[in-house]
């Protein structure tokens, strides 16, 4: 039933990136005693009425993978589908008075109905720290709608961490990290702590961070960061301190993180949040002049002077803001006591063409600066390189859990049976340029299914043609001419020698033999090809006599004449005439009625480059 939901919910919304249910359903914001929230089970966000959790900071809601509600929390109570607190779901040591990530949730890998919920720390220094804490939710507990296990409630890890709390992948997209930070009077570490097959590990792996030694205890727990945000390929990690964020390498597969550079924010950072292909990183500041920023930069840049200087203003004017990607792969934002919701359009697009929008989705009531946080579990994203029509497009899967089965469509019917796919990593050369979408159709091995859409734009190049393959005869030339373009550059290679670029004109010219090639490339970069082969005939003499059976024929008698051309072979053709009037079939064999005085020739060509006679 739940393969036939998904289906159906596909058909409907072809614009929709994916199916992923588990992130479709966000409750967040402020506004005592409601808060508000909104659903993607439509495709686009949807404002959800009568919310009941309030919350300053970054919540957790979890759903099934037809997009169900199952629970979600703000670290310090549980509500469950019903939107009623769970029986044993409140005194989670969280506190949200304060713009942070406090909570974050991550099923249990040996129990398909339990999930970990993980809370940190107390914002106020002088408050009780509680550090990182777990509880254990049940789905079987209360009748199905879930509780709390009371053996497994605030179940402490580290008395040490505060304020922010994440999760990712582990490499092999099975395990889980939990990430964050490990504060004491003398420094700040990065801990990471694995979810396996075997449970929580407790020993954490440590990285070095920012060193908050400056500040007497318990205010040292000023400059530990506020939030944490890790890319979606699981390979950078932005650690949000709040004037000196610091953009890191993160090893999935150890869990180590590697500290880059810090990238400098004056007014302070609220939230970070990467694109979907994890190519640009989004960091939004706050300013108590109202005056907040959100800014874009290339994450793939390692350098500190090549990533700042890739900084791009995408808007300006907000007190706060968080953001958060969506399950449409567009990045959501929130403003401070705000009834609406930004939004990023095209976040994985450079510059202003990300398309930034304010107030693009309605809200029920003012919210504050958290939107929730997912640790990502179902996935089919859809990479591809390539652009022109005249080289393969190469296509990749970034696929979790792994698949059962791949299912590729190239949105290209007149290649035929080429449009269809079931490679892991398939090519494909577009028969024809402009608009296509592609898509994957993936069925993991719990037989659940995702499907994807890419819309690729293929470019057309130049068309050049040399002709046929052509033979001369020493000491002739032959021109090539690729034909005119504009603003078109030219290469002519020689393969037969492996010679390359041995002319840039529009024509080339030689009389040496070979299999010569010409790329035209245009002004969109693309690249037409095609070849020609040259080849140097042998010097042949050529001659033709005529014979006859007879030479004596009585008047009104037809006689046969036979043209002997040398050297014989199928290159010859020939022409007869009958006193300089062509006559008779042109063959070999001339058979006619003479009359006296006739004057009968037979002309032989050879279509022989290098015949002479």
């Amino acid at each position: 039933m739940r393969i036939k939901f998904i289906t159906g919910l596909i058909l409907l919304l072809p614009f929709f990136g994916f199916s992923q249910g588990e992130f479709n359903n966000w409750y967040f914001g402020w506004s005592p005693p409601f808060g508000t929230g909104v659903t993607f089970n439509s495709g686009f966000p949807v404002t959800i009425p009568n919310g009941v959790m309030t919350s300053a900071a970054t919540t957790v809601n979890v759903s099934d993978s037809a997009g169900g509600l199952l629970f979600f929390s703000n670290g310090v109570s549980v509500w469950n589908k019903n939107k009623t607190v769970m029986p044993n779901g409140t005194g989670l040591h969280a506190q949200n008075a304060g713009f942070f990530q406090p909570v974050v949730a991550t099923p249990k890998l040996d129990d398909d109905s339990s999930y970990y919920l993980f809370t940190v720390g107390q914002f106020f220094p002088l408050g009780t720290v509680y550090g990182l804490v777990y509880s254990i939710i049940n789905m079987r507990l209360n009748g199905g709608l879930g509780d709390i296990d009371p053996a497994f409630k605030n179940i402490q890890v580290t008395a040490s961490s505060w304020q922010a709390v994440t999760g990712t992948r582990h490499k092999n997209n099975k395990y889980v990290w939990i990430i964050t930070t490990f504060s004491t009077p003398s420094y700040i570490r990065y801990a990471t702590f694995l979810i396996d097959k075997f449970g929580l590990s407790t020993t954490p792996v440590f990285s070095q961070s920012f060193g908050g030694g400056q500040f007497p205890a318990p205010y040292y727990y000023y400059v530990a960061p506020q939030s944490i945000r890790v890319s979606p390929d699981g390979t950078k990690l932005v650690g949000g301190y709040q004037t000196h964020p610091e953009f890191c390498n993160f090893n999935s597969q150890t869990g180590a993180i590697n500290r880059l550079f810090y990238i400098p924010t004056p007014t302070g950072m609220v939230a970070a949040e990467f694109s979907t292909d994890s190519k640009f990183l989004y960091i939004s500041t706050i300013s108590s002049q109202d005056s907040g920023k959100i800014y874009q930069y290339n994450a793939t840049l390692l350098d500190s002077a090549a990533f700042m200087q890739s900084k791009i203003l995408i808007d300006s004017g907000h007190l706060r803001s968080g953001i958060q990607m969506g399950p449409d792969w567009k990045i959501y934002g929130t403003v401070s006591q705000k009834d609406s919701l930004n939004v990023i359009n095209n976040p994985s697009v450079h510059g202003p063409g990300c398309n930034f929008q304010r107030n693009a989705v309605a809200l029920g009531s003012p919210c504050a600066d958290g939107l929730p946080q997912f640790i990502q579990k179902y996935k089919a994203y859809i990479h591809y390189t390539g652009s022109c029509k005249d080289n393969p497009f190469y296509f990749s899967g970034d696929i979790w859990p792994p698949p059962d089965s791949i299912h590729w469509n190239f949105g290209d019917p007149a290649s035929g049976a080429a449009n269809i796919s079931n490679l892991t990593n398939p090519a494909h050369l577009y028969t024809t340029a402009g608009t296509h979408i592609v898509e994957l159709f993936v069925r993991h091995n719990d037989n659940r299914t995702d499907t994807s859409w890419q819309t690729i734009n293929i470019l057309a190049g130049p068309q050049p043609s040399l002709g046929p393959d052509q033979t001369i005869c020493a000491p002739q030339t032959v021109t090539f001419d690729a034909g005119a373009c504009t603003g078109c550059t030219y290469q002519w290679d020689d393969l037969t020698t492996m010679t390359m670029n041995i002319g840039s004109g529009q024509t080339y010219t030689t009389g040496t033999p070979g299999l010569y090639r010409l790329n035209v490339t245009g002004p969109n970069g693309c690249t037409g090809r095609d070849t020609v082969q040259l080849s140097i005939g042998t010097p042949v003499a050529v001659s033709v006599t005529i014979a006859t059976g007879s030479t004596t024929v009585c008047a009104g008698t037809q006689v046969t004449l036979t043209a002997i051309g040398q050297p014989a072979g199928n290159s010859l053709s020939y022409q007869w005439k009958v006193n300089g009037i062509n006559a008779g079939p042109n063959n070999s064999v001339f058979t006619y009625t003479p009359l006296n005085g006739d004057c009968i020739v037979c002309s032989m060509t050879s279509t022989d480059a290098c015949a002479t006679g």
